[in-house]
C-alpha cells in the first residue's frame, strides 16, 4: 500500500494512506485461455516426473496446479497427450502446488530430429 509523509515533527509523522483507484490489470503479455489438460512435468533424464493439470494458456505460457514442483529443475519437459513430442518449458515463478512456465517452443529436447547442426550431420 502506498502512502505519503505529509508532515513531520521531531520522531512523529503524518502519513496519508491513499486508496487507489486503479483496477487490477493483468500484466501478461497474452490472453490466457481457462483449460483442464493433463499433463507431466519432468526433468530431461525422466529421472523426475509430476503429474498436473494446465489451468490457463497461452501461445507464449501455461499454469500447471500440481504438487511438489519445487522438486523439479528451472527448464523442465511438459508431455501432453494432444501433442507428438514434450515441450521444453522454463518456471517463471512456482510453489508447492502450482507454477507459472514459459513455453520454449524453440528448445528442441535430446533425440529430436534436425537437432544437430550441417556439420556435424555430415560427419555422421
Amino acid at each position: 500500500m502506498k502512502c505519503q509523509i505529509t508532515s513531520r515533527k521531531d520522531s512523529d509523522a503524518a502519513v496519508l494512506f491513499v486508496k487507489s483507484t486503479e483496477s487490477f490489470s493483468d500484466k501478461r503479455r497474452e490472453k490466457r485461455n481457462n483449460v483442464s489438460i493433463p499433463v507431466k512435468i519432468s526433468d530431461f533424464e525422466g529421472i523426475t516426473e509430476i503429474s498436473g493439470t494446465i489451468v490457463d494458456a497461452g501461445n507464449n505460457g501455461c499454469r500447471v496446479l500440481a504438487k511438489s514442483l519445487p522438486a523439479l529443475p528451472e527448464e523442465v519437459l511438459l508431455t501432453m497427450k494432444k501433442f507428438g513430442k514434450p515441450v521444453v518449458a522454463e518456471f517463471a515463478w512456482r510453489n508447492d502446488t502450482s507454477g507459472g512456465l514459459r513455453l520454449l517452443w524453440d528448445r528442441k529436447v535430446d533425440g529430436d530430429e534436425d537437432e544437430a547442426p550441417e556439420s556435424e550431420a555430415a560427419s555422421a
